[in-house]
């Protein structure tokens, strides 16, 4: 290295030396070391941002946690989820997000996961760190200013900016006084500095200083360094030239499990910076020769100006493409160097949901002639609704439709599918129609897409024959290998089913397309399957046990929005009703965006009537209209509540003119009995067989404080059956009341103190997982622990066994 580069020892250490030191030592930031250490302290996306070379990678690593480090790269943004899958050393999905994010939170375990340079990041790999971010630790570095951090603010649960130095501190690192007046107090700053002959000069003193230092590097360094800074990642040393053994000598560089990496990437980017233009290019155009990466390649080909050369290799990585989400990459990319290329772009943006590329890259595109015209629309209208913009949606499609009839059946088909699910937004009967005119045109010729929109319309808009209609267009697909047309119709049926209480119905199919599922590596649908499968099973077999230990571990997962709702609420009613209150009282309060969810809003209004809050419960279950099931269940939840509250006995109770049309047959009639003064509950209770228990045990209740204590007997029985904790409490209440008394079943003695430990975490809603995690025994072992404990107390169920453990363990009058 030349000697102007080696300053006295007495002022900074060699440039190589120092850039390696801010990797490891930090100086005067206690105050952000701590803070940072106590963000890490729980779940959450943090995020430590500040200008190049302020030290945000050395902060990170300062914690002392256990880190698993990686970095997004500056050309590789093509490629979604590559900064995962260098942290993991495995592939990662690149097509589901939850499946994604799950793979990264197991690997983790109890380490901190360290994104560098995330505003390099691609949308994909963003997304994943805010799925996993809820259920893991992680940190990311930005550099500042950047587009993405408006994104990742409002994502983040803690952000740190990072404050240069403060004077006393930065002198600790250089004791020269010009240097420490000129850097600002920037540690990549003070470390290039020293080097520079003219501390005068004007511009931002980092980078000066690092093109002062590039300056100084033999010219095959100087080469290498500007290749890297131009690549923006790791490479072999085969690709840099002579120059990689100075930059490794130097410090400057270093070799790592991907290749030849640089030390601090902004200086190799102010390396790349200062070429001249000219020579800028033909470097662009030398890597887009080599590289094997294809859109890559074209990103440089693209950068020397060889736009044809630039899309022909991304058409080629298109073709290549294993993913929906590759292949519209490739032609994004291909498109920017030949906007002619824009269609088959907007296709595979389309096939990979990407709907805000779809209407870019349609933007002022008409479309040769009606088939062109309609596909066009069609693509714009498809991407709209996915936006919930589903009137501009319909206003695209009637735009074009006096073209469908001069359009190939295929074409035909698309516009048509895109007009139901436009209609659905906004008029489900007009969407019922809009598929019934297509199928009788297309007749036999119609795809499973068309028929799955169908039976969704139907099932909307309330109309007979829906649940058919569904199951005919899983067949179709499944006949013509549709996993997807399949699983959306198999959806739409299980809502539909569990909607009208058709409950074990819904229960075996969720399960049967769960395992389907499961073997397609569908991960999202399967989760939402085993949702509704154990939504099922709570409701129709009373499974109390099976739901509290298969939710929670389910629910430790990262799971889809809707899947997490539907799992949440299931979990919440379960410990609810197995006496667990507290623990469903803290599931609800931590839901997050699934409070908004009906069916959880539900759940909070029922676990508030259990809790004796009765106008809460009241209140909650009245902001519920609606034709819906949860609407439904909140119509029997008031009732009870206002039979808690005798100051509103002479309120009417609101009314549900959407009972029929739903068809749940067993609201409409428990409603009924009430309206009745309570006559027809028992009748009520036997149409609840089978479709859920807890209902059949509240209509004998009902019953039995109408009078008759042979129906408080059969609901004592049942809710003891069950498990129904909370209940089983009310009953014996109403059944005291007719002098009929019960003696304590717990059992004081014989807990060990292991036991009342395991039993303390499952009553705060812990999994079996996650508790063997905390004590440090294996799943088995805390298994086998909660069984000794229920068998000792009596228990039919872990939170029965943990609510008494916790109620034996409170002094009398605590």
């Amino acid at each position: 290295m030349p000697a102007r580069l080696r300053p006295p020892p007495e002022i900074v250490p060699t440039p190589g030396e120092l850039l390696l030191i801010l990797r490891t030592v930090l100086i005067g930031r206690d105050e952000q070391l701590a803070e940072l250490r106590a963000a890490l302290g729980d779940p959450g996306l943090v995020v430590v941002a500040g200008p190049a070379g302020i030290g945000k990678t050395a902060l990170a690593h300062a914690t002392g946690l256990p880190l698993l480090a990686t970095g997004a790269l500056a050309t590789l943004r093509h490629r979604p989820g590559l900064p995962l899958t260098r942290a993991l050393r495995a592939p990662v999905p690149v097509d589901d997000v939850p499946l994604a994010a799950e793979a990264v939170r197991a690997r983790l375990r109890d380490r901190v996961l360290l994104v560098d340079d995330v505003q390099w990041a691609d949308p994909y790999t963003l997304a994943v760190l805010a799925a996993v971010a809820p259920v893991a630790r992680v940190v990311v570095t930005l550099r500042m200013p950047a587009p993405v951090a408006e994104r990742l603010r409002a994502a983040a649960a803690h952000w740190l900016d990072l404050p240069p130095l403060a004077p006393e501190a930065a002198a600790q690192l250089c004791a020269d006084p010009a240097v420490l007046a000129r850097a600002g107090g920037n540690p990549l700053a003070l470390t290039v500095l020293p080097a520079a002959p003219d501390l005068a000069a004007a511009g931002s003193p980092l980078t000066y200083a690092a093109a002062t230092l590039v300056a100084e590097l033999p010219v095959p360094a100087r080469t290498a360094l500007a290749a890297l800074g131009l690549l923006g990642r790791p490479v072999p040393a085969g690709l840099l030239g002579p120059g990689v053994a100075d930059l490794v000598a130097g410090g400057l560089a270093a070799e790592g499990p991907d290749g030849i990496a640089v030390r601090e990437p902004y200086v190799a980017e102010v390396a790349a910076g200062v070429l001249p233009a000219a020579e800028r290019a033909a470097m662009h155009a030398r890597l887009g020769a080599v590289l094997p990466d294809g859109i890559e390649a074209a990103r440089h080909l693209i950068a020397a100006g060889s736009r044809k050369a630039a899309a022909a290799r991304a058409t080629l990585a298109a073709e290549a493409a294993t993913t929906a989400g590759e292949r519209a990459t490739a032609l994004l990319v291909a498109e920017s160097a030949d906007p002619a290329l824009a269609l088959p772009a907007a296709v595979a943006c389309a096939a990979a949901g990407m709907p805000a590329e779809v209407l870019r890259l349609l933007t002022g595109l008409g479309g040769d002639g009606p088939a062109g015209r309609v596909s066009v629309a069609t693509l714009r209208a498809g991407a709209l609704v996915d936006l919930g913009r589903a009137a501009e949606a319909d206003a695209e499609l009637r735009a074009v439709s006096v073209d469908v009839t001069a359009v190939p059946a295929e074409v035909a088909a698309a516009h048509a599918v895109a007009s139901v699910r436009a209609a659905l937004g906004t008029d489900p009967e007009v969407a019922c129609a809009l598929a019934e005119f297509a199928l009788a045109d297309l007749g036999v010729g119609a795809p499973p897409a068309l028929l799955a929109a169908h039976a969704t319309a139907l099932r909307a808009a309330g109309r007979d024959g829906w649940d058919a209609a569904a199951r005919t267009a899983m067949e179709a697909a499944a006949a013509a290998g549709d996993r997807v047309a399949e699983r959306l119709a198999g959806a739409a049926l299980i809502a539909g089913l569990r909607n009208t209480l058709r409950v074990a119905e819904a229960g075996d199919l969720a399960s049967e397309l769960a395992a389907a599922a499961a073997a397609d590596g569908a991960y999202s649908a399967e989760l939402q399957f085993r949702a509704e499968a154990l939504w099922a099973a709570l409701h129709a077999d009373g499974a109390l046990d099976e739901v509290l230990r298969s939710a929670g571990a389910l629910l430790d997962r990262t799971a889809p929005p809707d899947a997490r709702a539907l799992l949440l609420a299931t979990l919440a009613l379960a410990h609810a009703d197995a006496g667990g209150l507290p623990t469903a009282r803290a599931l609800l309060g931590r839901a997050g965006p699934a409070a908004r969810d009906r069916t959880v809003r539900w759940v909070w209004a029922e676990a508030a009537w259990l809790d004796g809050h009765a106008v809460a419960a009241r209140d909650a279950a009245d902001a519920l209209p609606g034709r819906d099931l949860a609407a439904g269940l909140a119509l029997l939840t008031g009732r009870w509540a206002r039979q808690d509250t005798p100051a509103d006995a002479d309120e009417p109770p609101p009314r549900s003119g959407a009972l029929g049309r739903i068809g749940v047959g067993p609201i409409a009639l428990t409603v009924a009995a009430w309206d009745a003064g309570g006559a027809g509950l028992v009748d009520a209770a036997a149409v609840w067989d089978g479709k859920m228990v807890r209902e059949r045990v509240r209509c004998l209740l009902g019953a039995g404080l109408a009078g008759s204590v042979e129906s408080l007997l059969a609901a004592e029985q049942l809710a003891a059956e069950a498990g129904l904790a909370a209940l089983l409490g009310r009953v014996r209440r109403a059944l005291r009341a007719h002098g009929v008394s019960r003696r304590p079943t717990e059992r004081a003695g014989g807990l060990s103190p292991r036991e009342r430990e395991v039993l303390a975490l499952v009553g705060e809603g812990l999994s079996t997982r996650r508790i063997a995690e905390l004590l440090g025994v294996t799943r088995h072992a805390a298994e086998t622990y909660v069984k000794s404990a229920m068998a000792t107390l009596g228990a039919r169920t872990r939170t029965e066994a943990a609510v008494r453990a916790a109620a034996l363990s409170t002094p009398v009058g605590a």
